[in-house]
């Protein structure tokens, strides 16, 4: 629903710390979705069965998260492309922190440092086909690895739009609902 939203040139309501579509614009949004319908093989949300479905040619284009590429390179398969649409990117971005009511801040940022270090930065990239925040992870992969996962050119970041809460979210919800039962 958030790529149809930036089709439909609503690219303010991603600005700030949650979408923010009012329920009119929510409703051009599942209006456009149910209209495309007929022309799609579906609206997929499980990552294992947009492979599947991929793999078996049941479409040749789709929406999807860089992982389910990389996954699908890591597994043989070349063929597929990644573009970025003109409205711009969803991402998601994986962060690790420490909150402030902490009892033990030391220990947790050791934890945080854990998590991100080189060596487990690779080994997390090889695991969820995602780059690690850590530039030095690239040294533990090889260059086929970094070539996949190893790490995004920065310039990419910059049409990226994070995955946020939804504002009025009960309305949202109904209309996934209605979208998927269309």
């Amino acid at each position: 629903m958030s790529a149809a939203a930036l089709y439909l040139g609503y690219r303010d309501a991603f600005d700030g710390s949650a979408v923010s579509l009012s329920e009119d614009q929510i409703e051009e949004v599942k209006n456009t979705m149910i209209d495309q319908k007929e022309m799609l093989q579906g609206y997929i949300a499980a990552d294992p069965t947009y492979i599947k479905q991929f793999n078996q040619e049941n479409f040749v284009i789709g929406q999807s998260g860089r992982n389910e590429i990389v996954e699908m390179w890591s597994n043989g398969k070349s063929w597929p492309k990644m573009a970025a649409p003109k409205e711009g990117s969803l991402a998601w971005f994986e962060s690790a922190v420490v909150s402030e009511a902490s009892d033990n801040k030391e220990t947790a940022w050791e934890v945080v440092n854990e998590y991100i270090s080189p060596q487990n930065g690779a080994k997390l990239a090889e695991v969820g086909f995602s780059p690690s925040v850590n530039p030095e992870t690239q040294q533990h992969l090889s260059d086929e690895q970094n070539d996949m996962f190893g790490a995004i050119d920065p310039a990419q970041l910059e049409s990226m739009i994070p995955f946020k809460s939804v504002e009025n979210e009960d309305a949202w919800l109904t209309a996934w609902e209605e979208i998927k039962s269309a």
